[in-house]
């Protein structure tokens, strides 16, 4: 799926939102954050791993209060990173990555006066989009897998509409197996799920 597509069925979904929750006069939140990704690795073999390196990542949140304290949200995630491998005697860059991460949950918050802390989750689709592949390894096809994210963090508001957004997540592709290394018909496949988290800041903007 091209990246131009993504963009497009996310933007789908969330003038989706909008609209319903406009004809039901509810309260909308839109949130843009930046923040880091940890990476993560896979270990195979004595000394050996396949890493997916750290980065910066960036995502957009819409969400409708569906009743108090409670909110239905749709969140795009992307980071752009890259694979590699080590073994002993051979450290190597195996893949740059794009991935983008679509998630459907809900958030739950405490209502504290300006501070409104928050736990929530969602399931979706991870994307992981390869280019530039190491020789050895040769093109990549794109990957769709079922993904889960779990996330906490708090909105400080500082007035009705406007405020600001930190939190933490956590997400998983379901049985994400790695890269495969080699050619022909020998080579190695890390296989196994792995998280990948995270912390942002943003802005939050309410329209009520």
């Amino acid at each position: 799926m091209k990246k131009k597509n993504i963009y497009k069925l996310v933007l789908t979904i969330a003038a989706f939102c909008f609209l319903s929750s406009n004809t039901q006069a509810q309260t909308v939140e839109l949130t843009a954050g930046y923040g880091y990704q940890f990476g993560s690795k896979v270990n195979y073999g004595l000394n050996s791993y396949i890493k997916l390196n750290e980065s910066d990542q960036y995502s957009f949140t819409i969400g409708v209060d569906m009743f108090k304290g409670a909110m239905t949200e749709v969140t795009y995630i992307h980071h752009s990173t890259e694979i590699i491998q080590s073994e002993p005697g051979d450290y190597r860059k195996v893949t740059d990555l794009n991935a983008d991460w679509i998630l459907v949950g809900a958030s739950k918050y405490l209502e504290m006066e300006k501070l409104r802390p928050f736990f929530g989750g969602g399931f979706g689709m991870g994307i992981f989009n390869s280019n530039n592949e190491h020789p050895e390894v040769g093109k990549i096809d794109t990957k769709f897998y079922l993904a889960v994210a779990i996330k906490a963090g708090a909105n400080y508001m500082f007035n009705d509409t406007w405020g600001l957004n930190v939190q933490g997540n956590l997400m998983f592709p379901i049985q994400w197996g790695g890269v495969y290394i080699g050619t022909g018909g020998a080579g190695l496949s890390g296989s196994s799920t792995t998280l990948i988290g995270g912390f942002s800041g943003g802005l939050v903007y309410r329209i009520n």
